[in-house]
């Protein structure tokens, strides 16, 4: 070793890869695209089964564009049926709003993740064929 230099591996420095690894969401390809995912509810106590549904459903959504960085969901409560808003924060890109009515929780939700995937797919397929008409 010449004389006045120091490894950064000797000062406890780690290398650059693992650290921007750490800041995507660690080195293992399951872990990089965290994302938060919140689910309230309004006139409605959000169960954990409610929450684990949606949480899963949503998570399919970063298979179909990996951009995805936030998804919020709005479950209401109305006299005949269930309103389920769904927003989704998408990098470089306003935000995927989808609203779905349903008499049946579960297929609302279903439904609503359905039109959220048709939206991020065609976004994903405009962006990547660079279509854009005017």
């Amino acid at each position: 070793m010449s004389a006045g230099f120091v490894s950064p591996t000797e000062v406890g420095v780690e290398p650059a890869a693992s650290v921007i690894r750490a800041a995507i969401g660690g080195a293992d390809p399951s872990e990089r695209h965290t994302m938060q995912i919140n689910v309230t509810g309004k006139h409605l106590e959000i169960t954990e089964a409610i929450d684990a549904y949606v949480r899963k459903k949503s998570e399919r959504l970063v298979r179909y564009f990996d951009q995805v960085q936030s998804i919020n969901c709005v479950i209401e409560k109305e006299p005949n049926a269930y309103h389920v808003e769904f927003i989704v924060d998408v990098a470089h890109h306003e935000d995927f709003i989808v609203n779905y009515r349903d008499a049946d929780l579960y297929a609302a939700i279903d439904l609503a993740i359905d039109r959220e995937a048709r939206q991020i797919i065609d976004h994903k397929n405009q962006v990547r064929n660079h279509k854009h008409h005017r």
